[in-house]
């Protein structure tokens, strides 16, 4: 065997290795094995990756720093800045996981999850029906891994500095306190309005990019709202180059499980915020001061979440055939 071979061989091996050494159990491990069937060619569900960033943002796994495993991991080492892990220790933001199942990519912070990604075989089938729209060649590979990423359960931990006197958090909470809270929360606002909030947008573009919403024309609507709302208007070529990609109608629409969007009438992967997810990552958000900080700003989002989260908002975007 060539020196060069063996080298490369003997490289792969060892990295092999410490990956493996720095594992940790996988929130939603062992779902993708047990979502196979019969015969089922490709199948991966490993542990999760654990890599280590320090107060500088260098990354090491298990103990040796990623350059030394691979040059070509240099990327890690300015993944995230010394300022924002700074903001991290500060709000006693310990770990974050990114970590796939069969119906998803799943985000958690310090444990719990915040508003993610998911999908079914549905919604795998209609984004490979948008990577076909745009007809862009760098995308064309993602159109060939699509159907089989339902096989594939990985996840990487990014784990931080632990701020002085602060206890280690597990990689996942069994706490549910928060989807408790909020469902009840929920329940209370619906018990007092009676109803969800229903909003449903209709919206109708002409070849020559003008638009409608139900009967009403741009004018009669800035009329009718006391704002003008031109910017939802497009130019006659961005109108003929949807039609032309094929781009008949989009919907957008929520509900107390999340954001939900179709293509033509085919569903594509959703983002999921429900079971507590959304008042969790809002309450990260708060916490770290990127939406606001203050009493008044958590009272608010408290009172307008059940709001938000009940609320059943349907946005139907159709272009000329």
């Amino acid at each position: 065997m060539p020196i060069r071979k063996m080298t490369i061989g003997l490289s792969c091996l060892l990295l092999a290795a410490v990956l493996l050494a720095g594992c940790a159990p996988r929130t939603g491990g062992g779902e993708t094995l047990a979502a196979a069937t019969e015969g089922q060619d490709l199948l991966v569900d490993l542990p999760a990756i654990v890599i280590d960033l320090d107060a500088t943002g260098k990354a090491t796994l298990a103990g040796v720093p990623v350059t030394d495993l691979n040059p070509g991991l240099a990327a890690l080492d300015t993944l995230i800045g010394p300022d924002t892990i700074g903001t991290f220790v500060e709000n006693n933001i310990q770990h974050l996981q990114i970590t796939t199942t069969p119906t998803g990519i799943t985000i958690l912070v310090n444990g719990q999850a915040i508003p993610s990604i998911g999908w079914d075989g549905e919604s795998l089938a209609g984004t490979q029906q948008l990577l076909g729209l745009l007809g862009n060649d760098g995308l064309a590979m993602l159109e060939g891994i699509l159907p089989q990423i339902t096989n594939v359960g990985v996840g990487v931990v990014l784990r931080f500095p632990l701020a002085q006197g602060a206890e280690a958090l597990p990689l996942t909470s069994t706490e549910g306190s928060i989807a408790e809270a909020v469902a009840q929360a929920q329940e209370e606002f619906l018990a007092q309005a009676g109803s969800p909030a229903i909003i449903n947008i209709p919206i109708t573009y002409a070849s020559d990019g003008t638009f409608s919403i139900g009967d009403l024309t741009a004018d009669e609507l800035t009329l009718l709202v006391g704002a003008p709302i031109e910017s939802l208007t497009l130019t006659a070529e961005q109108v003929a180059q949807y039609t032309e990609m094929g781009l008949q109608t989009l919907t957008l629409a929520t509900d107390s499980e999340g954001v939900h969007g179709t293509l033509n009438g085919d569903p594509l992967p959703h983002i999921s915020w429900g079971e507590g997810k959304l008042a969790y990552g809002l309450n990260l958000a708060l916490q770290s001061g990127l939406i606001g900080a203050g009493s008044d700003m958590g009272v608010l989002v408290e009172r307008l979440l059940p709001i938000i989260q009940t609320a059943q908002v349907n946005i139907q975007i159709t272009f000329p055939q």
